[in-house]
């Protein structure tokens, strides 16, 4: 359940990022996240 912690993390800059309003930061977040689910 290590991992669970790092989803915390995700979905905490994910609310940052949403809460600041800045589209272009969620979608920089959405690809690094993505690329990472790819090496995975």
């Amino acid at each position: 359940m290590e991992q669970n912690g790092e989803e915390t993390d995700k979905m905490n800059v994910w609310k940052k990022a949403r809460d600041q309003s800045k589209p272009e930061v969620v979608e920089v977040i959405l690809v690094i996240l993505y690329l990472n689910e790819g090496r995975i």
